[in-house]
C-alpha cells in the first residue's frame, strides 16, 4: 500500500519508518501524561526503591572469560537483519548455547558494554524487554556497573545513552528510564534528600528524553517543539505536589538545547554516512544488520582479452558483511553527492578466481548467481597493486565465510522449528508422529538442503564443521573462459 502510494520500494519503506517513529513518539507522551497524572493523585506505584550502593553485583563479577573462537559470526546473529535473530533475544540465545557467553545475567551485561560491533539499537531493544525475568536482570546488572556519582541528572542520562540506545516502543523506553532512575539514586543519595519522593528522579529522567525527543526529532516542526515554559509546565506539582525548583529544570533544558543526547557511533552509524553520501541506490543500505568492512579502488575490466586505459572505469567498491556495493565518484560540480551508484550483490553464494595475463596483473573474477535465476554474472576487476588486492580478497573470503556460516545456522533454526512443529502432530488414529524418521528428519533435509551446490564453479568459498575454516576449491580455465 505504501509502495504504491509513495512510488517505490525505498521512498515507502522511508515513510513507514517516519510513521512508525512518529507514533512511538506519540505513544511515549501519552505515557509521561498517565504516570505524571498518576502521581499528581498519589496514585502511582512505588517506582524506586532506596538501596545502599553494595546491593548490586560488583565490577569484580564481571570478570568472565569469555570464548572468541568463530565469534564473528555468533555477534552477527545479534544484528536483527540476520536469520534466525530477528529480534535481539535469539541472537543471545545463540551466543549461550555455542558457549561464547556464560548463560548468566551478569556474563550478558559484560558482553553488552565491552563487545564492539552491537547495535545499541538492539541492546535496548533487548535490555527493554520487561516480559522476560532474564532481560530484567541483565539491565540491573548493566546499570549496576554504570558510575552516576556526582553528576547531574541529565549528564548520567547522557552517559547511559551512549551505551544504551533509549527509543522504539514506550514501555521498553519506560523500562529502561526506571533502571537507570533506580541506578542514579544508589550513586546520588543526598540528590535524593532534596526531593520528597523518589519516583521524582524517575518522572525527571522520563521528561527529559522525551524533552531530547521533541527538541531534536526531524517529525516535529519547529513552531510546535517544546519551549522551556512548556518544560517547566510538565513537571509542575510531581514532587508530591511541590514545583522541582526552578534553576534545576532550565539547567537541564539549556544543556539539551545544547546537546543532544544519544548513543555512540556504531557500526550503523558508519553505513548510514555511505549511504547519505550516494545517489542512484534505490535499495536501503542502513540496516541494524550490516557493518562496513572495508573500501577498495578498483578498475571494472569488460573485456579480460583487452587492454583498456588503466584509469578507465574507476570504482570505489565497498564491501559490508552481506553485500558488495560498487560505485563510482561524481564529478564535484554535477552533484553534492560523493558517489555514483553502479550496481550492488550480494555475497551469499559468491565465488571468486584471480586472474593474471598479459594486460592485468592483479586481476579478480567475481561470479555471483542471479535472483531469482540459476544463471550467474560474473564481474572483473583488477587492483594497480598487489597489496591493494591481497587485503580485498583477506576481507571478502571472510565475509563470505560468515555469510556462508550464518545462512547454514538460518536453516538449522529453521529445521529445528520444524522439528517442533512435527513433534506437536499425531497421526488419524490419535498417535503421535515419529518426528525422527530418516526420510522425513530434520538432518536428512538439512543435508539435502546443504548438500545442493553446483557440480561446476570458480573458486568456492566453503564452512566445514569448525568455525571460520575455509576451503578453497580449484577451476577449469575452460570455465573461467564461459564468463570472459
Amino acid at each position: 500500500m505504501l509502495e504504491h502510494k509513495y512510488g517505490g520500494h525505498l521512498v515507502s519503506r522511508r515513510a513507514a519508518c517516519t510513521i512508525q517513529t512518529a507514533f512511538r513518539q506519540y505513544q511515549l507522551s501519552k505515557n509521561f501524561e498517565k504516570i505524571r497524572n498518576s502521581l499528581l493523585e498519589s496514585r502511582l506505584p512505588r517506582r524506586i526503591s532506596l538501596r545502599k550502593e553494595g546491593g548490586g553485583m560488583g565490577r569484580s563479577r564481571l570478570k568472565t572469560c569469555i570464548r572468541t573462537t568463530g565469534y564473528s559470526q555468533g555477534k552477527g546473529l545479534f544484528r536483527p537483519g540476520a536469520e534466525p535473530a530477528r529480534n535481539p533475544d535469539k541472537g543471545i540465545q545463540f551466543l549461550i548455547s555455542r558457549g561464547f557467553i556464560p548463560d548468566t545475567p551478569i556474563g550478558v551485561a559484560h558482553f553488552l558494554l565491552q563487545r564492539k560491533g552491537l547495535s545499541r539499537q538492539m541492546i535496548g531493544e533487548f535490555l527493554g524487554n520487561n516480559k522476560k525475568q532474564f532481560n530484567r536482570d541483565v539491565l540491573d546488572c548493566v546499570v549496576d556497573e554504570m558510575d552516576f556519582s556526582s553528576m547531574e541528572l541529565d549528564e548520567a542520562l547522557r552517559k547511559f545513552q551512549a551505551h544504551i540506545r533509549v527509543q522504539g516502543e514506550a514501555q521498553k523506553v519506560e523500562r529502561l528510564i526506571e533502571a537507570f532512575s533506580q541506578r542514579y539514586c544508589v550513586c546520588n543519595p543526598e540528590v535524593v534528600q532534596q526531593f520528597h519522593n523518589p519516583d521524582t528522579i524517575f518522572i525527571l529522567a522520563f521528561a527529559v528524553v522525551l524533552l531530547n525527543t521533541d527538541m531534536y526529532s526531524p517529525n516535529i516542526k519547529p513552531d510546535r517543539k517544546m519551549l522551556l515554559e512548556d518544560f517547566i509546565r510538565n513537571l509542575r506539582g510531581v514532587d508530591d505536589g511541590a514545583d522541582i525548583p526552578r534553576e534545576l529544570v532550565v539547567g537541564i533544558y539549556e544543556r539539551i538545547q545544547q546537546k543532544e543526547l544519544k548513543s555512540n557511533e556504531d557500526h550503523v552509524t558508519y553505513v548510514t554516512k555511505v549511504e547519505k553520501s550516494i545517489v542512484g541506490m534505490k535499495a536501503m543500505l542502513s540496516v541494524p544488520h550490516r557493518r562496513l568492512v572495508c573500501c577498495s579502488r578498483l578498475f571494472e575490466v569488460t573485456d579480460v582479452n583487452k587492454l583498456q586505459k588503466q584509469a578507465a572505469h574507476q570504482r570505489e567498491v565497498f564491501l559490508f558483511n552481506d553485500l558488495l556495493v560498487i560505485l563510482k565518484l561524481c564529478p564535484k560540480k554535477k552533484s553534492s553527492s560523493t558517489y555514483t551508484f553502479c550496481k550492488s550483490v550480494g555475497l551469499l553464494g559468491m565465488q571468486f578466481h584471480l586472474f593474471e595475463n598479459e594486460y592485468y596483473s592483479h586481476g579478480i573474477t567475481l561470479v555471483t548467481p542471479l535472483s531469482g535465476s540459476e544463471k550467474k554474472q560474473a564481474l572483473h576487476f583488477c587492483a594497480l597493486g598487489s597489496d591493494e588486492m591481497q587485503k580485498f580478497v583477506e576481507d571478502l573470503k571472510e565475509s563470505i565465510a560468515e555469510v556462508t556460516e550464518l545462512e547454514q545456522i538460518r536453516i538449522e533454526w529453521e529445521l529445528e522449528k520444524q522439528q517442533g512443529t512435527k513433534t506437536l502432530s499425531f497421526k488419524p488414529g490419535g498417535a503421535q508422529g515419529d518426528p525422527q524418521s530418516k526420510q522425513g528428519s530434520p538432518t536428512a533435509k538439512q543435508e539435502a538442503a546443504l548438500g545442493e551446490r553446483p557440480a561446476e564453479s570458480t573458486v568456492e568459498v566453503l564452512i566445514s564443521a569448525s568455525p571460520a575454516r575455509l576451503t578453497i576449491l580449484p577451476i577449469s580455465r575452460d570455465t573461467i573462459k564461459s564468463y570472459c
